[in-house]
């Protein structure tokens, strides 16, 4: 069976109350990697809120604290770069030299 996916909000994985999930298929064999729920109204709704209220505060936060973060996410990509480019090209159907140049680029 193919792994659901989860929502990421507030901080925390959740669980969708889905209905209907999409496949993520492998394009070169039609295998079914995850599937991703089409969130309800309700939830997508509530994570926008959850968002809008935690955005004054982080524009007040100094863009030198708010860069870190971005530093971190860059570190993270550069410790995973294999595995992200072996992602890519699962879920696109690229050749791996192809995805790893879009790494790259991106």
């Amino acid at each position: 069976m193919a792994e659901k996916l989860l929502n990421y909000v507030d901080g925390a994985w959740r669980e969708s109350k889905a209905e209907t999930y999409l496949n993520i298929p492998n394009p070169a064999t039609a295998e079914v990697l995850a599937t991703v729920p089409l969130s309800p109204v309700s939830e997508v709704d509530e994570a926008a809120r959850i968002a809008a209220a935690a955005f004054p505060a982080w524009r007040r936060t100094p863009a030198t604290a708010r860069i870190q973060y971005l530093f971190k996410l860059k570190a993270l990509m550069e410790e995973h770069f294999d595995d992200l480019s072996r992602s890519i090209t699962l879920e696109n159907g690229k050749v791996l030299d192809d995805a790893r140049g879009e790494m790259r680029r991106n």
